[in-house]
């Protein structure tokens, strides 16, 4: 049963898409519009389908910092952190930020696809550790306010501080009369700001966002610009297919920190360069679908991963995987149906 607040915001969409189980808006308007907020304004996006995770106990810290790639030991209060939980084979399970709010329980903010399994995950690994996971994913929201203007948005909804927040930092602030969890992040080319809130009160909050200048924006738009600036994501680029270097996911790794799931595996990758293939780009006219393979002169060296129509290029547009020597910008690939496929750099540049 779906929460009435998130339901009104949906109301509004043209239409809607199940991810991972829920529903999320696929439009709210004009794709191209909703895609131009993320390049030139401000994009509102409903998150909630991702997965939110409460973890309380004095070992809490302590136990995710030897279980995953970053260093979250040294983690201070109103700091938030990206990390990988790892398979034993240096594989990536689930790459989540870890929210540590003063005399609260750490926040987990995961993928909606793996969920599941990383609660599994550092449940098993908690043998004597005082440590507990609560799913709080149904009573919470989650938005995010994207793209050059989205700044501008913030400090028109809670004061300049917060909108001059560096990434991974977050604060407390109230909008539209309800408490809200800003966490400063960026993706990349953006600045963007990830709103944690209860569930009851997301479509006030998504109001007073909208009154303050950002546009409704469904998946559409999203993962066109997703694909263009090369954000890998769960059950697309990111699973125990692939390891993390190939997901160009580097700096979530501290190569000087003790042992953790999978760090033989990986600092060996790392150490001696052995990483055999690279997330790139992908560009064809049109016949390119998610999980097609890729040829070079007849042989297998690639695959896509997420393919998506984009406003900014005459054609389709994929991120996918392909071996390192062709993987540079420009190399001509086909699929088995022989469909042309241009290798792209990423970011990819729509100009």
């Amino acid at each position: 049963m779906g929460n009435r607040s998130l339901d009104e915001i949906h109301n509004r969409a043209e239409s809607l898409i199940e991810v991972d189980g829920v529903h999320v808006p696929l439009r709210f308007g004009e794709v191209a519009d909703e895609y131009a907020a993320f390049r030139v304004g401000a994009a509102l996006v409903d998150r909630s389908h991702l997965g939110r995770i409460e973890q309380s106990g004095a070992d809490a810290i302590d136990l995710l910092h030897r279980l995953s790639t970053a260093d979250i030991e040294s983690l201070a209060e109103g700091e938030a952190r990206r990390t990988i939980l790892a398979s034993e084979r240096g594989r990536i399970l689930d790459v989540f930020t870890v929210v540590r709010r003063a005399e609260r329980p750490l926040l987990l903010l995961t993928s909606g696809a793996f969920k599941n399994l990383l609660l599994e995950k550092i449940e098993f690994y908690t043998i004597t550790e005082d440590s507990t996971l609560e799913d709080v994913s149904a009573t919470t929201a989650q938005l995010a306010i994207a793209g050059p203007g989205s700044a501008a948005v913030m400090s028109d909804l809670s004061g300049a501080s917060v909108a001059s927040l560096p990434a991974g930092r977050h604060t407390e602030v109230v909008i539209g009369g309800d408490r809200v969890l800003v966490i400063a992040a960026s993706d990349g080319i953006n600045p963007r700001f990830d709103l944690i809130l209860d569930a009851d009160s997301a479509s006030g909050v998504w109001d007073a966002i909208t009154s303050a200048g950002a546009l409704p924006v469904g998946r559409e738009a999203a993962e066109a610009y997703r694909v263009e600036i090369g954000v890998p994501t769960a059950g697309r680029e990111i699973s125990e297919r692939i390891n993390p270097l190939e997901a160009d996911l580097l700096d979530l790794i501290d190569f000087d920190k003790g042992c953790y799931i999978g760090q033989e595996v990986i600092a060996r990758l790392d150490t001696y360069d052995k990483v055999q293939r690279k997330l790139v780009g992908l560009q064809a006219m049109g016949g390119l679908s998610e999980g097609d393979l890729l040829q070079s002169d007849g042989r297998e060296i690639g695959w896509t991963a997420t393919v998506v129509d984009s406003p900014a290029f005459d054609g389709l547009i994929a991120l996918g995987f392909v071996r390192n020597e062709h993987a540079e910008d420009g190399t001509r690939l086909a699929t088995e149906a022989g469909i042309e496929v241009t290798v792209c750099d990423l970011p990819m540049d729509p100009a």
